[in-house]
């Protein structure tokens, strides 16, 4: 589950800053060289989940490596 500070943050998120977001994420050990592009798809998608859950839902998010 992610907590609601980080869904609302999410949700608040413009598309650029959910870029920057990811090309910082690609610049740590879990992003390594990932592509920013592929990152910032993937966090605008769980940001429009986000935009969706609002208050008072929780959002919840499984990932299968």
């Amino acid at each position: 589950m992610l907590n609601d500070t980080l869904r609302d943050a999410l949700a608040a998120a413009s598309p650029e800053r959910l870029l920057d977001a990811a090309t910082a994420w690609t610049r740590t050990q879990d992003g390594g060289g990932q592509d920013p592009g592929l990152m910032a798809d993937f966090l605008e998608r769980l940001a429009e989940l986000a935009r969706d859950a609002g208050p008072p839902r929780r959002l919840y998010c499984g990932m299968s490596l």
